[in-house]
């Protein structure tokens, strides 16, 4: 749901291109190129309807989501056509993403067939070939437990390879392919570390850990019951015999950041690493419980630099009136 002031700040920064995702956004962006005399570059998003085996909350290529044009969709509200016949709308091609933290390209090879039919039948029908693919990203890295990531080519090489053998065939033109590989490049570059707080042992007999942040800067262990590796920084190589849960500062019972780490005996200050904290975690904290969010430094050969400051208290009441 981009907004009429999202894509006029979009339109005034000539942002390259749109992923377009529904036909009431396409009316929109006719009306404000019209007005502005702008042209703009577009993808139409396509929801191939395949099952990606991940989550069901980061699944994002099956028919029953909230993304996208289904390729019967496409077809009834002669989607495509409008795009075409819109003045300042230049329509290179299509988008997919099936999902995320994928591990299998099984969805992937089976949405560029999808969308390889519906290229078959529009090209025919309403002779209209596409000059680019975008086939989205979610490439898995390795969260706590996961096997190696596997390599990029894993993904890309058979995708590139149909759609070379079915532009052959089709005597089309091979358009240029894009991927959405954010996750996969800055996911295992990032890591968080907490500071040991409290520490107690319930009459269940699980060990609760809690630490200075928690959901409000990584709230996917609660959404997505994803798992983490951790480790603890100053006692590397003590054995880690302690079963114990990392929990965060909220009172929210969900408010877990690990499940049954094994880690050597704590101490109130010892500080926690948690790892492949790259992706989505500073772009989903928030100030959840009116917490305020954690500092961001950047770190290369050695050296550190303060890319984001650490909210204080006073931050936040700064903000009300």
């Amino acid at each position: 749901n981009k907004t009429y002031e999202e894509c006029s700040m979009a339109l005034d920064n000539n942002v390259g291109t749109w992923v377009v995702d529904n036909l009431s956004e396409l009316i929109m962006l006719d009306e404000l190129t019209n007005r502005n005399k702008k042209k703009v570059k577009i993808l139409l998003r396509v929801t191939p309807g395949v099952d990606s085996h991940t989550h069901r909350f980061i699944s994002t290529g099956h028919l029953d989501s909230k993304f996208g044009f289904s390729p019967q969709t496409l077809k009834m509200q002669g989607v495509i056509e409008k795009a075409l016949s819109m003045p300042f709308i230049e329509l290179l091609g299509f988008h997919f993403h099936v999902g995320s933290q994928l591990i299998d390209n099984r969805a992937h090879l089976m949405a560029m067939d999808i969308l390889l039919d519906l290229i078959k039948d529009i090209r025919h029908k309403i002779c209209f070939t596409p000059g680019e693919l975008n086939v989205g990203g979610g490439f898995g890295i390795q969260y706590g437990g996961d096997p190696l990531r596997k390599p990029l080519t894993f993904f890309t090489d058979p995708i590139m390879e149909k759609l070379i053998d079915f532009c052959k065939k089709e005597n089309m033109p091979l358009p240029a392919v894009t991927i959405e590989p954010g996750r996969w490049i800055v996911g295992e570059a990032g890591i968080t570390i907490y500071r040991v707080g409290s520490i107690k042992t319930n009459s269940a007999g699980r060990t609760y850990v809690s630490v200075d942040g928690g959901f409000p800067d990584n709230p996917r262990t609660a959404l997505y019951q994803a798992k983490y590796d951790v480790v603890a920084i100053e006692k590397p190589d003590a054995p880690r015999d302690n079963i114990v849960t990392i929990s965060g500062k909220c009172c929210e019972s969900g408010d877990i950041l690990v499940w049954d780490a094994s880690l050597p005996k704590l101490a109130r200050g010892d500080l926690l690493a948690v790892l492949s904290t790259g992706a989505y975690h500073y772009s989903m904290a928030s100030n959840y419980n009116r917490t305020p969010r954690p500092p961001v430094v950047m770190i290369r050969e050695g050296r550190h630099r303060l890319s984001v400051k650490r909210e204080t208290y006073d931050d936040l009441l700064e903000r009300e009136i």
